[in-house]
């Protein structure tokens, strides 16, 4: 069962505004959750967990 949370609202928001959205925060929390509920499958979703993924932002010369 979904719980709605305040911050849903500003996630939207910021979403239209911009073409990409970070969301961090602490570990089983419902970040993935609550962007599922809202977007489902029309947005692109990345997370770093995958130790490569990682790897390439963290070293990417985009990102330094």
């Amino acid at each position: 069962m979904y719980r709605d949370r305040v911050i849903e609202d500003a996630i939207k928001e910021v979403a239209n505004s911009f073409p990409s959205v970070v969301i961090y925060g602490s570990r089983q929390v419902g970040k993935s959750t609550t962007v599922n509920h809202i977007f489902g499958n029309k947005i692109r979703k990345v997370t770093l967990d995958d130790g490569d993924l990682r790897a390439l932002a963290k070293n990417s010369a985009k990102f330094h």
